[in-house]
């Protein structure tokens, strides 16, 4: 996979929720459960809180608790990737903390959509599945628990590509990860990094068409673009999906998933050279 578009890709994840003072402060603050009334996985709402109300992500507000959690891969794995995210999280943090310092904030642009391209991008490394989130977990990289990434647990159910060298089968477990998180630490304080309300977002208990991205490194998966599946029928949210539609482009939405199964094999793009 080309180094500058995985990193882009992880930058991505890291700053799009940076998007106004006032939430950044919330997401990078620390509360003991001692000091908010309410359960830890359901903060005291505020003014210049976050409106978690309709989010597609709320279960990211569910504070894991690092005692009791037990990892899905062995330690060696671990400190892979906890490598892997230290760089992009610690320099988000020293960024962000320069620019408070500074007396801002970090502002990034949600991005924009190449609403003219194909429905199914052509990335190198790409693998295409049907898989099922079953679980959650957070890591917490240091006992300053300012590094904090969130790993999705799949199912794997059916293959439609995959990279050379790899071999997932179907019922294979895989992890997809991405920065960010809420934990309970051993103290009883709730931890949160960069968590903010979004309207396309993975599920747990959903089922999804998913395009993963492979990182060699720790041996796990980001999670480029998905299509919920879960009712038998293709579904979105995603503004690109929305574009296609409302231009009158073809899109896989609301398609059955029988007819999702025949047609991709024949609508999957070529892996490119680079």
């Amino acid at each position: 996979m080309n180094p500058r578009f995985l990193r882009s890709l992880i930058f991505a994840f890291s700053f799009a929720a940076a998007l106004c003072a006032a939430p950044a402060l919330w997401s990078q603050s620390a509360t003991s459960s001692e000091d908010c009334p309410c359960p830890p996985s359901q903060p005291t709402p505020h003014p210049s809180e976050p409106d978690f109300t309709n989010a597609a992500n709320k279960w990211q507000l569910t504070a894991v608790n690092l005692e009791s959690q037990v990892d899905t891969v062995n330690p060696t794995l671990r400190e892979q990737r906890d490598a892997y995210w230290k760089v992009p999280l610690r320099t988000y943090r020293d960024e962000k903390k320069a620019a408070e310092a500074a007396g801002g904030a970090m502002f990034t642009s949600p991005g924009s959509y190449w609403t003219d391209g194909p429905e199914f991008s052509a990335v190198k490394g790409a693998t295409w599945v049907i898989a099922s989130f079953e679980n959650f977990h957070v890591y917490a990289i240091g006992q300053d628990y300012e590094l904090l990434y969130t790993e999705m647990n799949f199912r794997v159910e059916q293959i439609f590509k995959q990279p050379e060298g790899l071999s997932l089968s179907s019922g294979a477990l895989i992890d997809a990860a991405f920065p960010g998180g809420r934990i309970k630490s051993a103290n009883g304080k709730i931890f949160t990094q960069r968590i903010e309300p979004h309207d396309h977002s993975l599920q747990p208990g959903h089922k999804y068409l998913v395009q993963f991205l492979y990182i060699p490194q720790g041996d796990f998966f980001v999670a480029n673009a998905w299509w919920d599946v879960s009712s038998g029928k293709v579904e979105s949210v995603s503004p690109l999906e929305a574009y296609r539609i409302a231009h009158g482009r073809f899109s896989i939405v609301g398609m059955s998933v029988p007819d999702l199964i025949n047609y991709l094999p024949k609508a999957l793009p070529d892996e490119p050279d680079e």
